[in-house]
């Protein structure tokens, strides 16, 4: 049964309080705190013991460290600081970070197939960390923010503040500096891990539809895919849950052999590139980290300068252009015109509800998908809309749902002042909280059965568990921390 019982929304204005059990919270609370705490390595934390074991991703931490701070602000603090300082000297910040130990095989991948040995940084304990050469969705400022409002005092905020927000500048006009290409305000990405979302898709069609190179012809081959195959770094896993080598093979191909031409092209991307998207997700996650990041630089009393501050209104015009009024959805946009892309099929589709910037006939219209079951309503959020041919409930990234993008999606509909949209948010955290009494903590779910899939005792999952424990209208969290002294 039911480790916390909860009651459906009634009015926004009074968020009921769920009868729950004190033992049972705190049974919940405290699993999803140790799977934290022992995936944390101290410098860095990782998504999970099983394949993700040696290496800290950018949106992984920053997902982590917003549940973290729920508990352990100074945890949550140098976490965040300290993969914060593995970025790039032009500003970028990396997908993938990688400390020290894991397996051969994730070794190689770090080293070969994303370029670690071309790109090392030190921490800020002096540790040597490889790195990747692309980014991923731009959550740090939103993280920052989560952290700096939970500090005490005004001095801790500003203190705090003013050591970030250089940095997350830094990273804001990278992002404008490299991947603005039209000068309408939107981001590229060059690769689909960069959207944190690997298997949509949208991304899948782009990345198959590249014409292979000869090269790439030999890296394609049969008996190429069976070595591939026997050494992935997550052979451990179930294939069935996972990547199908095919796709894999082609974005390992995608890094090994075309992204050397963008950082040889000073990290802008030549003409001839043969993956560029624009991403409605990855676009709306930037509006908002803009906002997040405006709010920091006033706390440390910093000014964002003009070509910054332009950039970030001109994103938040921008987004109309992800929007086709015919069919009152969001969708991405091939800048190479070969593949045409369904809109509102995808959660990266649904992502723009997190945008202050969006109308709100816009957020009407992406709230009416989320209570539709043939699209993305029942208990589960999909990351393919039902709807869709390409739905599968427990597939990677097609169709199965995904704790980041409920805390996305959730924190969307909550700062929107519409009482069906709070109570949508209400009935998410209410699911999540059902399903986590499995206390398996996983990567991803079955969006109809709610079933656990990937790999288990994952730090965005968890993290997602403790930050809703720490909700008002969902558990106090203050509750949870007397019971478990009592």
């Amino acid at each position: 049964m039911l480790m916390v019982m909860l009651q459906p929304l009634q009015q926004p204005e009074q968020s009921p309080q769920p009868e729950t059990d004190g033992r049972q919270v705190t049974q919940l609370f405290d699993g999803a705190v140790a799977v934290l705490e022992h995936n944390n390595r101290g410098p860095y934390i990782v998504p999970s013991d099983e394949y993700y074991g040696a290496c800290g991703w950018q949106w992984d931490t920053q997902f982590a460290v917003m549940g973290i701070a729920a508990y352990n602000l100074p945890q949550a603090r140098r976490l965040f600081e300290n993969f914060l300082s593995v970025q790039h000297s032009d500003g970028l910040v990396p997908h993938m970070a990688m400390w020290s130990g894991g397996s051969w095989e994730t070794k190689l991948a770090m080293y070969w197939n994303w370029h670690g040995l071309r790109f090392k940084q030190r921490d800020t304990y002096g540790n040597v960390v490889k790195t990747s050469p692309i980014t991923q969705p731009p959550m740090p400022a939103i993280a920052a923010g989560e952290i700096m409002d939970r500090l005490g005092s005004d001095a801790e905020r500003h203190d705090f503040a003013q050591k970030a927000v250089h940095r997350l500048m830094k990273y804001h006009n990278w992002l404008y500096e490299k991947r603005e290409i039209n000068g309408d305000g939107l981001v590229a990405v060059v690769h689909p891990h960069e959207t944190g979302r690997d298997d949509a898709p949208s991304h899948v069609d782009l990345l198959h539809a590249i014409p292979p190179t000869m090269l790439e012809r030999v890296w394609l081959s049969g008996l190429s895919k069976c070595i591939f195959q026997r050494n992935r770094t997550d052979k451990a896993a179930n294939p069935a849950e996972r990547s199908e080598t095919e796709t894999v093979m082609r974005a390992a191909a995608l890094a090994l052999f075309r992204l050397p031409a963008i950082y040889r092209n000073g990290g802008t991307i030549p003409a001839d590139y043969p993956y560029v998207h624009f991403d409605p997700g990855f676009n709306a996650i930037l509006d908002h980290a803009n906002e997040e990041l405006t709010r920091l630089a006033g706390v440390a009393g910093v000014k964002v300068g003009p070509p910054l501050h332009d950039a970030m209104q001109r994103t938040a015009e921008g987004l109309q252009k992800f929007w086709q009024p015919e069919s009152q959805a969001f969708r991405g946009i091939d800048a190479r015109g070969n593949v045409s892309f369904s809109p509102g099929q995808e959660i990266g589709d649904i992502l723009p509800i997190i945008s202050s910037h969006i109308t709100d006939a816009q957020r009407t219209a992406i709230l009416q998908k989320l209570l539709d079951p043939e699209q993305f309503g029942g208990d589960l959020v999909p990351s393919v809309s039902r709807s869709s041919e390409r739905y599968d409930a427990d597939q990677f990234w097609r169709g199965a749902q995904w704790p980041p993008m409920v805390t996305l999606v959730r924190g969307g509909l909550l700062r929107w002042k519409n009482e069906r949209a709070h109570q949508k948010a209400h009935e998410l955290a209410v699911a999540v909280l059902q399903a986590a009494h499995d206390n398996q903590h996983p990567e991803y779910r079955d969006s109809d059965t709610g079933e656990a899939k990937g790999a288990r005792n994952f730090s965005w999952a968890a993290a997602l568990v403790v930050g809703l424990l720490g909700e008002e209208s969902v558990v106090p969290l203050a509750d949870v921390l007397d019971s478990r002294a009592s």
